[in-house]
């Protein structure tokens, strides 16, 4: 056995340990729940996505249950696949010298470390890309029926997995039709019926977009998009370099250009195709496309093709470069190893949610889910439950039992994210909820999913559609960096809605003593502020001036039902000698109702 064949196998398993640890740990991603969603009521096609994602998860959870290995065994079982079709890419090629560095790179590349820990498209996408890969190579070199329906398979993969393998399709295109062997390939019936596959597979995408007057279409190709340059969009390389390691990234790119389109040899001019092109796509779309969600993966179609061709090069440059290589290879895959575990505990979320990574998507949906149960426990008839936003919804669905109903109002995250229309399709929307009986519901409402200023008008507007509307409980995740409040509404109520005070704080140095000093508002709606008093646990640190007249708040709200508007603005000076920084702070707003509730600083 070759020393490069052992290291593979031994990072192969390494990964596939990893990777299964960490399906086990990390909480449900708030997507993974929709999709989860998705799964209980399987179709061919949803508005945001094609089916083989809720496919995968309902097979997973039929034999697995309702449990994390459930929910992403299939895309697991996906992205361990796929450094062994790396392997057989490389192969043919001609490159089975650098066979198992390729795989090597396909299993520690810190981008693919991850892939099939979450029930996400994209394990399915990417294996997609590189069966067609492999078999277009295949058939450049002989056309064979095997050849022919690893083509096929991954034409039709890619269809049910994601539009973004229409990207795909434009690459393969262009790389066979650049030679005369691949051109060649239109001559021959038989790969006529793969490519009629491959189009037959999209037909159900169509179809749910034709029910749907064009929902998931245009939410991928312009309302997610504001289709004008924006500056950060120059950041999007140096992000690339980051998630790839910046030595890595370079290679791939220094290796892709380094390869001769010119070569007279068809397998490279495919390959240069689907490497470049999405790589360059990509690139240059991110400095005018969707900047709010995440993208930084969307080149790694890319990246998989350019691996044999670095693999390659890797085998050529001076000992040094292999050695900076594959050292900045370890050390990115051990800092998303480290990310990826700390995400499996509350207290590497709660660090990392500290430091400003990307976790919201990941906190808080097992608190609250178990908070919600406890109210609804023993309740007969128990209430309707409504959240107020998709991923909330689809996170207490995945907890709650199947008989358990969760609507959904209309929430502009709903939109956001090109959900409306399949949570309509369903009937849970607000439009059908208004269409039902009147009955007694808890309303679950994630505060922190909307910005400060929009929280007093989303107040008001719950109020008109529910009046009386009474705030029982709020819980906090993460240091209070995600609030959930909670809601009970009675058919028969009357009176005033009652909603929990919103705050606003800044920190400022006092012009003669340098002393530090908090000012900010604090608004109650319905029952008014009473106080707002710095506290350490339960005791109290220091008391703010409160009921200073605020004629920017008058401005911004002027529909404000607190009894002080707009004489809703506090100081405060907080102790001397006493640290801001102490996590353990809090700013505690008591209404006039004797109602409190604690904001961190």
């Amino acid at each position: 056995m070759s020393d490069w064949r052992r290291v593979f196998l031994f990072t192969w398993i390494v990964s596939l340990c990893l990777r299964l640890a960490w399906v086990l740990t990390v909480p449900v991603f708030g997507d993974e729940a929709f999709y989860a969603w998705e799964a209980r009521h399987l179709a061919w096609a949803y508005s945001d996505l094609p089916g083989l994602t809720a496919w995968l998860i309902a097979a997973g959870t039929s034999v697995f249950g309702k449990s994390l290995l459930g929910l992403r065994v299939g895309a697991l079982l996906l992205a361990l696949v796929l450094p062994w079709i790396l392997l057989h890419i490389a192969d043919t090629l001609g490159r089975s010298d650098v066979r198992y560095q390729t795989g090597v790179l396909a299993t520690l590349l810190p981008l693919l470390l991850g892939n099939g820990v979450l029930a996400l498209p994209e394990p399915s996408l990417l294996l997609a890309a590189m069966l067609c890969l492999w078999g277009g190579l295949r058939l450049l070199q002989q056309r064979t029926v095997a050849a022919l329906g690893i083509f096929a398979v991954g034409l039709v993969l890619g269809a049910f997995s994601h539009y973004r393998f229409a990207l795909v399709l434009v690459a393969g295109a262009i790389g066979m039709l650049a030679s005369a062997q691949g051109r060649d390939l239109l001559r021959w019936p038989p790969f006529w019926w793969a490519l009629a596959m491959g189009a037959a597979a999209w037909l159900p995408l169509w179809l749910v977009n034709a029910d749907q007057s064009g929902a998931g279409l245009r939410f991928q190709l312009l309302d997610r998009h504001p289709w004008v340059w924006h500056w950060d969009g120059l950041w999007y390389p140096l992000v690339q370099a980051v998630v790839t390691t910046p030595w890595v990234w370079f290679g791939l790119w220094l290796a892709t250009i380094k390869g001769r389109w010119r070569d007279p040899e068809p397998k490279q001019r495919l390959l240069l195709a689907a490497a470049l092109i999405p790589m360059l796509g990509y690139g240059l779309l991110g400095m005018f496309a969707d900047n709010e969600r995440v993208s930084f993966h969307w080149p790694l179609i890319g990246y998989l093709a350019a691996l044999p061709l670095f693999a390659r090069q890797l085998a050529d440059v001076s000992k040094q470069w292999r050695v900076a290589t594959w050292s900045s290879l370890s050390l990115g895959a051990l800092l998303v190893s480290l990310w990826m575990t700390a995400l499996g505990s509350a207290d590497g979320r709660a660090i990392l949610g500290r430091l400003g990574t990307v976790v919201d998507n990941f906190s808080g949906w097992t608190e609250v889910a178990g908070w919600v149960q406890t109210a609804i426990a023993g309740a007969d008839p128990a209430p309707r439950l409504i959240a107020d936003n998709f991923m909330l919804a689809a996170q207490l669905g995945w907890a709650s039992p199947e008989s358990q109903t969760v609507w959904v109002l209309d929430h502009p995250l709903n939109h956001k994210h090109g959900r409306a229309a399949q949570l309509l399709s369903w009937g849970v929307d607000e439009e059908t909820l208004q269409q039902m009986p009147a009955a007694e519901s808890l309303l679950v409402i994630e505060e922190t999913a909307l910005k400060l200023k929009d929280r007093l008008a989303w107040q008001h507007r719950l109020c008109d559609r529910f009046p009386g509307l009474q705030w029982i409980d709020d819980a906090q995740v993460n240091h209070g960096h995600k609030r959930f409040l909670m809601f009970h509404w009675w058919p028969e109520a009357v009176g005033d809605c009652e909603f929990p005070p919103l705050l606003y704080v800044e920190r400022h140095r006092g012009e003669r003593d340098d002393a530090w000093r908090l000012h900010g508002w604090a608004i109650a709606d319905g029952a008014g502020v009473q106080s707002v008093a710095l506290v350490q646990g339960d005791h109290v640190l220091a008391q703010a001036h409160y009921g200073s007249l605020l004629e920017g708040v008058k401005a911004q709200w002027p529909y404000s039902t607190d009894p002080s508007h707009p004489h809703v603005g506090f100081e405060l000076v907080p102790p001397d000698g006493l640290s801001l920084e102490n996590a353990d702070l809090r700013l505690r707003v008591t209404t006039r109702g004797a109602r409190q509730r604690d904001f961190p600083l």
